[in-house]
């Protein structure tokens, strides 16, 4: 839940919803001929020694085009999924990778938390850096225990760790 109206008001910032019906629809509209620069980048990259399967692969490759083509259309600096109750349910997948794929092009952020995304977009905006919400689980004398939901823009990890 969020406040459109006052985020404009004290933030200038403007927020669109995107259905996950028009998302469904522009992946439907995906022709094979736009995925294969996609697919034969993320299987050299990503699905090195990982078996991932073709299908997975195209499904993933139609959403990140569809979902890259809505940004670029609407010139958009963020992009929220909500992950529990949309992709998984009615679309066959979660969109923790996707999130992390085109993580690489816009700040992204699970869950719908547009507050989050508000927050690390004005950040990316001052800084140049990358940043990315992580929940706080435990406190230590020294440390903390965080993580995110299962998802993080791959420029944030390690290559051996990107699975």
């Amino acid at each position: 839940m969020y406040d459109g109206n006052l985020i404009k008001k004290y933030t200038g910032i403007h927020i669109d919803n995107l259905d996950l019906l028009e998302l469904k629809l522009e992946a439907d509209n995906i022709e094979e001929k736009e995925i294969t620069i996609f697919k034969d980048d993320f299987n050299k990259t990503y699905n090195k020694n990982r078996n991932i399967s073709k299908n997975e692969i195209d499904v993933r490759a139609k959403y990140y085009t569809a979902l890259e083509k809505i940004i670029l259309e609407n010139n958009y600096m963020g992009v929220s999924l909500k992950c529990g109750s949309g992709p998984g349910k009615l679309l066959g997948f979660t969109p923790c990778m996707l999130l992390s794929l085109i993580g690489e092009m816009v700040n992204t952020i699970c869950e719908d938390d547009i507050y989050g995304l508000i927050a690390q977009t004005i950040i990316n905006k001052i800084t140049g850096l990358k940043p990315m919400f992580l929940e706080i689980f435990e406190f230590y004398k020294n440390s903390a225990l965080m993580a995110s939901c299962g998802y993080a823009p791959f420029s944030l990890c390690r290559e051996d760790c990107i699975s």
